[in-house]
């Protein structure tokens, strides 16, 4: 599951926004009656990551069969196709 939030491309934007929707997104899933220790953001590496994403991270679930993703989180900066050149 993924859910896409845009907002004018500024840096301290991105990292607020990226934080607040961590924060969020947690506090969604505990309200539902998933327990917080079953659950944990793993920040993607660099070179996970898309070539056009500032930080990415996943919430995972505990489950019986290991951890799992449930939902990615990314902050896609202000990319655009003249930044490949």
């Amino acid at each position: 599951m993924e859910l896409e939030y845009f907002i004018k491309p500024t840096e301290e934007e991105g990292e607020k926004w990226f934080s607040y929707w961590k924060e969020q997104r947690m506090k969604w899933y505990t309200s539902l009656g998933i327990q917080a220790d079953h659950l944990r953001f793993r920040d993607h590496k660099d070179d996970e990551r898309a070539h056009y994403a500032k930080k990415a991270t996943d919430i995972e679930y505990h489950a019986p069969f290991g951890w799992s993703e449930f939902e990615g989180i990314h902050h896609r900066g202000d990319w655009t196709s003249e930044d490949i050149h």
